[in-house]
């Protein structure tokens, strides 16, 4: 495949600095909250992203129109926590 580009490179070194859990775990995270009721992909992967640590920030994420029930936003929490 041969060396990065310089675009490729910096993107590398930023993924590096800021992913926040390995590809694997990330996938098996991602995985666990799409099974979620109410759960969309692209709010499964804001989680992934974010990792939100706190019910508050992750009632922000999920916004007012999104229907998931409370214990499941607990289940959220708690996958993230583990995943960690």
């Amino acid at each position: 495949q041969g060396e990065l580009t310089y675009e490729q490179n910096l993107t590398n070194e930023y993924v590096k600095k800021y992913a926040k859990l390995a590809k694997t775990k990330a996938a098996k995270l991602l995985e666990e909250l799409k099974a979620i009721e109410g759960m969309n992909e692209e709010l499964a992967v804001k989680i992934v992203d974010l990792m939100p640590q706190g019910i508050d920030v992750l009632r922000l994420l999920v916004g007012k129109g999104a229907k998931i029930k409370e214990e499941d936003l607990q289940s959220v929490l708690k996958a993230v926590k583990s995943a960690e």
